[in-house]
Formats: structure tokens, sequence, C-alpha cells
């Protein structure tokens, strides 16, 4: 085994550990671990919010916030991979062209015991929706946010409460969704990689923002879980 391959294959078995450790410590659910991550972080903004009187310091709430966003909604199509698209296996072979000699293929399969989608899950950056959408629409064999801006929301009955949802096309009524949640990636990467301040944002589009991505991430998950895709 090469010193780069043992690197790939020891980072590849720590991240799925601590992928299963994240998940046991949740509700063993997708969604609700994404809920309860995001609205801890929300929780906290809001309280700076409220108390603090420095815009500076509201700046930095709101800095620290959109991190913690952009990490749940990284962490949430990483446990959908992992967790709920097992028994979608279309293309995923497209996901695992890295070559790596028998020995290693032995290992990852049989000592560590790791499937296909927890490779998948692992490996690739889910911190970039046009990424997010190559890896699930091949994996679905369907151009997945396509489907999920065009998706009716009232063919969906909640998961909460026995009742049906209000009509709702994300394209049609929404038709920003997908610049904001760029957007959040975007500002995401300026704050951790170039420690940048430049970019603000107020918290009513935050506030506004963060209420749109729980719906559409509801949404996502419904459409998954009741195999609607």
């Amino acid at each position: 085994m090469t010193r780069d391959n043992y690197r790939f294959y020891n980072k590849i078995v720590e991240r799925n550990n601590k992928l299963n450790i994240n998940y046991k410590r949740g509700e063993k659910d997708t969604l609700s671990n994404f809920f309860n991550n995001t609205s801890v972080a929300f929780d906290l903004l809001l309280l700076v919010e409220t108390e603090a009187e420095e815009i500076t310091l509201k700046y930095h709430a709101r800095k620290n916030y959109i991190i913690n966003l952009v990490s749940s909604i990284e962490q949430f199509f990483k446990q959908l991979v992992k967790y709920d698209l097992t028994e979608y296996n279309h293309n995923i072979r497209e996901l695992l062209k890295d070559k790596i000699s028998l020995w290693e293929a032995s290992k990852l399969f049989t000592e560590k015991k790791l499937k296909p989608h927890d490779i998948i899950a692992n490996y690739y950056s889910f911190q970039n929706l046009d990424e997010i959408d190559r890896i699930i629409s091949l994996i679905v064999s369907k151009k997945f946010l396509k489907f999920i801006g065009e998706y009716d929301s009232g063919n969906l009955r909640s998961i909460y409460e026995d009742k049906k949802i209000n009509s709702y096309k994300l394209n049609k009524d929404y038709p920003e969704w997908r610049n904001d949640i760029s957007e959040l990636f975007n500002l995401r990467h300026n704050f951790v990689h170039h420690f940048s301040y430049k970019e603000r944002i107020s918290y009513n589009k935050l506030n506004r923002m963060t209420d749109s991505l729980h719906y559409i991430i509801m949404v996502i998950y419904i459409v998954i879980i009741d195999n609607e895709i």
C-alpha cells in the first residue's frame, strides 16, 4: 500500500467512524439531526441579535451561524447518501473510479465493512451545490435538483403530522432558492478560508434564508424517504 493510498484509506475509515458516531448521538434520523444542529446554532444567533448592542458582534454572530449552517447542510447530505440512499445504486461506479489494489479493496470492504455509499459519503465534498447535485443525480439516475425544484410539495404528507403539506414548487414560488444556498456556501468559504469580514448579510435576510432552507431540506428528505424520486 503506497503512502498516499494508505492516507486515503485511513481518511475514509476515520470519517466514516465519525459519521456513525454523530448519527448515533442524534435522533437516528437524518432530518432530525439537521434540525437539531441548526436550531442550536440559530438560538445562539438570536441571543446575540437581541442582547448585543454592538453591530460588530452581530456580524460575527451571523458569520459563525453561516459556518455552522453550511456544516449542517454538508452533514445532512453525507448522512442522506450513507443512510437513506442505499437502495439507489444507479451509476455509483462513476463515483468510485479511483484505482486501489486488491489488498486495499479487501480491507475496505471486508475488514472495515465499508459499503460503496459509505465511501461516497466520506470521500466527496458536499460544500458545493453543483457537486451535491452531480453526486446525488448519479446515484438516483435523475437530475436531482431539477426534480426537487419542479416537485409539487402538495403530493407529500408531513412526516410529523398526518396532514397534507401546502402545494408549493420551489422553481415557481421561490425561484432564487438555488442562488440563496449557493450564496451561503460562498459566504462560508470566504469566512473560513479567506478570513473575510467584508461580506455583510442582514439578520432578516438570514432568517428568511434559514426558513426557506429548512423547507427545502424537509422536502428533499421526504421525497427520498417516500421513494418519490
